[in-house]
């Protein structure tokens, strides 16, 4: 039983790390993407830049096809003027992650 109590200390450890690193890593990487927007004019607060960003969406759909076997598709929406003007002024793509066909 302490044996258990131990692995479950050090799997919360390594957890509890990783949280606080990520955590950190993103704390800075705000305002550099925030200086990135403002020098191509984008000057929201962080907080309508997460808003705007947080309408586009991956979606799945998933067909059944004419052999009996499944079609899953996966792909992200269009993104809103207001978010592809953000992407843009990054200079990354306009639709995240790429689209996905699997076959089953």
């Amino acid at each position: 039983m302490v044996k258990l109590f131990e692995v479950i200390d050090k799997v919360l450890t390594f957890f509890e790390e990783w949280t606080l690193f990520i955590t950190v890593l993103a704390f800075q990487f705000v305002p550099i993407i925030r200086h990135r927007l403002h020098e191509q004019g984008i000057a929201d607060s962080w907080t309508r830049l997460r808003a705007t960003a947080r309408v586009q969406r991956r979606v799945s759909v998933t067909f059944r096809r004419a052999d009996g076997r499944l079609l899953q598709v996966r792909k992200a929406t269009q993104p809103e003027p207001e978010l592809k003007a953000s992407y843009t002024a990054l200079g990354v793509p306009h639709t995240p992650g790429r689209l996905k066909k699997t076959i089953t």
